[in-house]
């Protein structure tokens, strides 16, 4: 959220694939992860996403 804006990123592609401006991701977690341990935002054409805190699913 952006203030008070909800934002939405494409991250797959009309292929199927997960993926953000740069990089290619076998999934979604895959990405979160990624970006979560090395703190870079997701960018996703002119918009950049900062993962502050995960929601851990419950099984």
């Amino acid at each position: 959220m952006e203030g008070a804006t909800v934002r939405h990123l494409l991250l797959v592609d009309p292929h199927g694939q997960v993926r953000t401006r740069d990089q290619v991701f076998i999934s979604v977690g895959h990405l979160v992860r990624f970006h979560m341990e090395n703190q870079m935002p997701i960018v996703s054409g002119s918009s950049e996403l900062c993962l502050k805190q995960p929601i851990l699913q419950r099984h």
